[in-house]
């Protein structure tokens, strides 16, 4: 899936894409991530130029995965997952 979602992009970008993806919004999605909506709405087309692909399709009511932002997302979640577990992993072997 495009090298693995381009080897993990700037990790904040997938933090952007999960929590669009959770609110259904941009608007919703950049008040929780504490920016603007037209920053984010802009590196969201950045990020989709990136990848090749609309990762969501944009409607009237907030935003839906197309199938391919479903696949991608589905790896973000993986990844994200992948980091979290490592950060704690370091976190417990930086306090003993």
């Amino acid at each position: 899936m495009v090298l693995i979602i381009r080897v993990f992009m700037k990790e904040e970008r997938l933090r952007y894409l999960a929590e669009i993806n959770r609110q259904h919004s941009i608007s919703a999605a950049a008040k929780n991530l504490f920016l603007s909506q037209a920053s984010l709405s802009s590196t969201l087309r950045e990020t989709e130029k990136e990848l090749g692909f609309p990762v969501f399709e944009r409607t009237h009511t907030g935003v839906q995965p197309t199938q391919e932002g479903a696949e991608a997302l589905r790896l973000i979640d993986e990844i994200n997952a992948v980091s979290y577990t490592h950060l704690r992993a370091h976190e417990t072997l930086r306090h003993l």
